[in-house]
């Protein structure tokens, strides 16, 4: 009778191996005289030539030919293995392009397979290849740019799955078997192979994946302020600086103090700025501007607020900061990000950032009609708090709605974020004293609501991890919202700080030791000579902004620097108005402090696991940066 031998279990590292490649150690458990085989092979690279590759032990590669470790007899305990995993990248010198999706190259023998992505001079951020022509030429996922190319170096990158087979064996006197099968599914019922224990026959696998290069982008944006608005003017104005337009302007969803105003009769070069909204308290629909203009009735003006343009950005990533790892690693790194926002503003740091100052954002799409909470006061209007979304898996409570004002946040109302509901009513209690009951009242909750409800909706998707990627559900918020966001799409919702990162990314981060300076002084020259006036006139007004503070040789600095209070232009040749009087000569050079149009985050990155997608890490500039 033969004896019986347990394998018990294969420990290892199932993480994500690094898409440079690396050597990896197993160890397989199990009692000493047990007989097994080894067979560790990848997927087929998705080409036909290319079936699957099995692990060499000998010359430590992977080979077509089939492959295994056979009759390993175990020591007992922990028996170790090494594996040396490939790179997941490769390069190909004879790439041709120009301006076009279909690029050309010598025969690569079908290396290259649909799904890769691409990366090299010219190639957009996130191109893959979209279909294979031949083994000579394939179709980009986007035209590329820069003009002609030959022979160009691109790099390709494909994600692989490795999985790793222990076969129990039977020899004469030996039998060799799995420990008894406890099995595991992810969230959507999959079997997890990696997290199940055991086996019911022979086999026992484990599933390993290499994927591409990760990116954390780091950008700016102004969820709020990006974006222009209008309003129309009601009444002739008659060099005033008093302006009345059809919308209210106490709505920050409309415009804020520090907005530029253009339109048929006010150029951007007049740097028209909003410098007080309802000045008199008296009409909502009023708003005050640094300098006296003129405006017919009826005139669409462009509310254009601070941060528009600015880069990088959501839209823009010119200069934005690109840190590159592989999915679950670990790695810490410093940074710097220097923004721009349009010469002709000036914007000064508030304070510091902070970790809860940066974000991300995903999009939704909301249901064809918002469905009423009951005990929901929806008398004054169509609005409500709770609105069913195409998919709801990665949003939680506290995350924000989108405030654009235009785009994808028209038909927002915000401050508004994912919030629990409840709802209260009174009881009548009858308390007991020594001589008399009296009845008391109080409130208490009547119903309660979750901010995220799935409603045990089916899931849709799950990512490689097992991680819920899709599912439908109903959001509240904690401001009701207009009936006319219903069927909208593309509409952002943030989340900020570490804990909202992670939740809509897959990434943790740490982000610590920020700091925030002006990337460059402003400096310009006077064209003329200044007698004890508050006005001086300079050759260029680019970046300066009412933030500014003026010094330089005869500045009078007595009790402190002046400010600048007023420039008559946007850019170029222009008058300043300062706030206190100043006697200086023609050519001087001026400098200007605590403003400018460019300046520079730095801090350190602390990634503490990568997840398996990029990542678009914000600094929500609104929070931090004054306007000037």
């Amino acid at each position: 009778m033969a004896d019986i031998k347990n394998i018990t279990d294969i420990d290892g590292d199932y993480f994500d191996i690094n898409y440079l490649g690396e050597t990896r150690t197993f160890s397989i458990k199990a009692d000493e005289g047990a007989v097994y085989d080894i067979e560790i092979h990848d997927d087929a690279a998705g080409s036909p030539k290319f079936p699957k590759k099995y692990y060499n032990f000998d010359t430590e590669v992977f080979e077509q030919r089939e492959q295994r470790l056979v009759n390993f007899v175990s020591k007992g305990g922990f028996n170790s293995f090494t594996v040396t995993f490939p790179p997941v990248e490769f390069k190909d010198a004879t790439c041709d392009y120009n301006n076009d999706p279909t690029i050309n190259h010598d025969d690569d023998d079908g290396k290259i397979v649909a799904g890769m992505t691409v990366t090299g001079t010219g190639i957009p951020s996130g191109a893959t290849v979209s279909s294979i022509t031949s083994d000579t030429a394939f179709e980009l996922s986007a035209s590329t740019t820069g003009g002609s190319v030959t022979n160009g170096t691109l790099t390709f990158a494909g994600i692989r799955k490795y999985t790793i087979n222990i076969y129990a064996k039977t020899v004469p006197g030996i039998e060799t078997k799995h420990v008894d099968y406890i099995e595991s599914r992810d969230a959507n019922g999959n079997i997890d192979l990696n997290k199940s224990f055991g086996s019911k026959s022979t086999l026992l696998s484990k599933e390993l994946y290499q994927d591409v290069k990760k990116n954390i982008h780091i950008r700016c944006i102004a969820p709020r302020l990006e974006t222009a608005s209008t309003a129309t003017v009601v009444g002739t104005v008659s060099n005033s600086d008093r302006i009345i337009v059809d919308k209210n302007t106490t709505n920050r969803n409309v415009l804020i103090v520090g907005d530029k105003i253009t339109g048929t009769g006010i150029s951007a070069a007049s740097n028209v700025l909003v410098s007080k909204i309802n000045p008199d308290n008296d009409n909502a629909s009023e708003m005050k501007v640094n300098q006296n203009v003129s405006v017919s009735d009826t005139v669409l003006l462009t509310l254009t607020p601070v941060f528009e343009g600015i880069t990088p950005s959501s839209t823009d990533p010119t200069q934005q900061v690109t840190i590159s790892g592989s999915s679950d690693s670990s790695f810490s790194t410093s940074f710097s990000l220097t923004f721009r926002i349009d010469p002709s503003r000036g914007v000064m740091a508030s304070r510091l950032p902070t970790a809860d100052d940066i974000c991300v954002f995903t999009t939704v799409e909301f249901g064809s009609s918002a469905l009423a909470i009951p005990g929901e006061d929806t008398s004054s209007s169509t609005v409500y708090h709770r609105w069913p979304v195409v998919n709801a898996a990665k949003l939680r409570k506290g995350m924000l709605l989108d405030p654009a004002r235009r785009g994808s946040g028209v038909n927002t109302t915000t401050p508004a974020r994912i919030s629990d509901f409840s709802t209260s009513k009174t009881i009548m209690n009858i308390q007991q004293g020594k001589y008399s009951n009296k009845v008391v009242q109080s409130n208490v909750e009547d119903t309660s609501f979750k901010a995220v409800d799935t409603q045990n909706n089916p899931i849709t998707a799950t990512n490689r991890k097992g991680i819920v990627t899709a599912q439908e559900g109903n959001i509240i918020f904690d401001v009701q919202q207009a009936d006319a966001l219903k069927s909208d799409s593309g509409v952002r919702i943030f989340g900020y700080g570490a804990e909202m990162i992670k939740a809509l990314t897959g990434t943790e981060i740490k982000i610590s030791n920020l700091n925030i300076k002006h990337t460059e002084t402003i400096t310009t020259t006077t064209t003329a000579a200044v007698q004890n006036s508050t006005t001086i006139p300079i050759t260029d007004a680019s970046g300066i902004s009412t933030a500014s503070t003026v010094s330089g040789v005869n500045i009078d600095a007595s009790v402190a620097n002046p400010k600048v209070t007023f420039k008559s232009a946007a850019t170029g040749a222009a008058n300043l108005t300062v706030s206190s009087k100043q006697t200086l000569q023609k050519g001087q050079t001026l400098s200007f402090d605590n403003a400018s149009n460019s300046l520079t985050i730095t801090g350190d990155l602390e990634v503490v696991k990568m997840g398996i997608d990029d990542v678009e890490l914000y600094f929500d500039v609104e929070r931090f940066l004054d306007a000037g």
